[in-house]
C-alpha cells in the first residue's frame, strides 16, 4: 500500500556510510524534521551529515497527508485556558512562520513540489465552539474567521478559517533539498557514546547530534518512551470526486481530514491509538465513508500513518536530557509534522549555532590570553566562520531560545 506520494515521485539513491568521519552536527533521521534541521545549519554554515536508515523521506514523512499549517485543530482556545496567552501565541507564531519558511525556501530554492497557497479550515457541528475558536485564534495574531458555508460535504454549523496556508508533494521537496546535503543512507545507527555515533559500518564524531528519528530509539536518558504514545490514520486517495480549494480537518471523534492533490482529494479519518484496532477494518469504513461523501468515485491508492502523541500538545524540540548537553531531539509532532519539522529545525538551528558560538568564542579568548597562534588559526579556519555566501546567524536567536526552551518546545 503505497502513498500517493510514493506514487508519483522518484528519489535518488544515496551511498551508505562505510568510514569514519567528522562533521558539525550529526542529524539522526532522514525524514523531513532530519533534512530541514541539516539544511537549515547548512545555511548557517555548520557541515551537517544526515544519517538515515533506510531511503530519505522513507518513515512517516511518506504518509503525511503534506498540510502545512499553523491550524493544529481546534486548539487555539484550549491552549490558551491551559497554557496561558503568551505560551499559545509563541506556539502559534512559531507554526505560522514555519508555513512562510517553506514558501521562502519554495521560492528561493526553485523547488518543483507541487507547492500551493490553500486556507485551512476546522468544521465542527459546534457553532459556540467555533466562535470561541475564533476569537482565541485572532487573539493570538491570526487572521482567523468564522465561515458558515464550506465547500466538503459534511454536516456543520461551520469552520474556522486560516488563511494562507500550505500544501505540497512532501517527496518531490525533500528530494529537492537533500540535493544541497551530505546524506547517508541504508545508514543504521547502532549506539551513541558523548559526540561519537556508530553504525553498522562506520562512525560520525561530531560537535553536536540531533535526533529526529520520529520516536528517540536511545531510551536512558530521555525516557520518551514513557512519555508519548502512538496513534494510526488511514488515507484514501480519491479519484473522479472533484476539487477542493481549501484543506479541512474535524473537530472531534470519527471526523475526516480532506484535501486536493492533483486529480485526487485526499481524504482522511479512522484514528485510533496504536494496537487498538485488533480487529481491523478502518478501510473498509473509510471506503463506505468515500462511497457516501464522493459516490462513483476511485480509490487510486491507500496508506497508514502512525504519530507520536505528547500528553499536553506540545512537541519536544530541544535538548534531548539534562546530562546530554551535546544532544537535541526533535518529536512528538501529534498530527501536525510539515509544520512541526519546519519549527524544529529553526529552532534546533538556533541553540546549536548560539551554543557553537558562545563555545567556540570562549575558545578565541583563551587563544588571545596565551598567545597561541596554532589554536588562533585553527579556530579562524573553521567551516562555520569561513563559508561564504551563507545567511548569518538569526540576530535574535538567545531571546528565542529562551522562549522557547522556557516553554519546553
Amino acid at each position: 500500500m503505497e502513498s500517493i506520494w510514493s506514487k508519483t515521485s522518484d528519489r535518488v539513491k544515496r551511498p551508505l556510510l562505510d568510514s569514519d568521519i567528522q562533521a558539525d552536527v550529526a542529524v539522526i533521521g532522514g525524514g523531513m524534521a532530519g533534512i530541514l534541521t541539516a539544511y537549515q545549519l547548512e545555511q548557517s554554515g555548520m557541515h551537517a551529515v544526515v544519517l538515515e536508515a533506510d531511503r530519505i523521506g522513507g518513515g512517516q514523512t511518506k504518509n503525511t497527508t503534506a498540510k502545512i499549517t499553523s491550524q493544529h485543530g481546534m486548539f487555539c482556545h484550549t491552549f490558551v485556558e491551559k497554557k496561558g496567552e503568551e505560551t499559545a501565541e509563541k506556539y502559534v507564531q512559531a507554526n505560522q512562520s514555519a508555513v512562510e519558511e517553506y514558501k521562502r525556501i519554495v521560492r528561493e530554492e526553485k523547488i518543483d513540489c507541487d507547492l500551493t497557497e490553500a486556507d485551512a479550515y476546522v468544521y465542527s457541528m459546534d457553532g459556540e465552539k467555533l466562535r470561541q475558536e475564533t476569537e482565541a485564534a485572532q487573539k493570538l495574531g491570526i487572521c482567523a474567521s468564522f465561515e458558515t458555508q464550506i465547500e466538503i460535504p459534511v454536516s456543520c454549523a461551520g469552520a474556522v478559517r486560516f488563511p494562507d496556508q500550505a500544501q505540497f508533494h512532501p517527496l518531490k521537496f525533500i528530494e529537492a533539498l537533500s540535493e544541497y546535503l551530505t546524506v547517508y543512507e541504508d545508514t543504521p545507527v547502532t549506539d551513541g557514546d558523548g559526540n561519537l555515533i556508530r553504525t553498522s559500518c562506520g562512525s560520525v564524531r561530531a560537535e553536536k547530534i540531533v535526533f529526529a528519528t520520529h520516536f528517540p530509539f536511545i531510551n536512558f536518558p530521555g525516557i520518551y518512551f514513557a512519555r508519548m504514545h502512538q496513534e494510526r490514520s488511514y488515507v484514501l486517495a480519491l479519484e473522479n470526486a472533484g476539487t477542493l480549494n481549501g484543506m479541512y480537518i474535524g473537530d472531534g471523534k470519527d471526523t475526516l481530514s480532506f484535501r486536493q492533490y492533483d486529480k485526487y482529494i485526499l481524504l482522511g479519518g479512522q484514528g485510533h491509538r496504536t494496537g487498538e484496532n485488533r480487529k481491523g477494518g478502518c478501510y473498509d469504513r473509510m471506503g463506505v465513508s468515500a462511497e457516501r461523501l464522493y459516490p462513483g468515485s476511485n480509490v487510486a491508492a491507500r496508506w497508514s500513518a502512525q504519530d507520536c502523541m505528547t500528553s499536553d500538545g506540545i512537541p519536544f524540540i530541544g535538548q534531548y536530557a539534562a546530562d546530554r548537553p551535546d544532544w537535541y531531539v526533535a518529536t512528538g509532532f501529534q498530527k501536525w509534522g510539515m509544520s512541526s519539522s519546519m519549527v524544529s529545525a529553526m529552532l534546533l538551528r538556533d541553540m546549536i549555532c548560539w551554543t557553537c558560538l558562545r563555545r567556540r568564542g570562549s575558545m578565541m579568548n583563551e587563544t588571545a590570553l596565551t598567545g597561541d597562534d596554532a589554536k588562533e588559526e585553527n579556530y579562524e579556519d573553521n567551516t562555520y566562520y569561513r563559508r561564504k555566501n551563507k545567511r548569518k546567524i538569526f540576530k535574535g536567536c538567545h531571546s528565542r531560545i529562551q522562549q522557547a526552551s522556557e516553554q519546553v518546545l
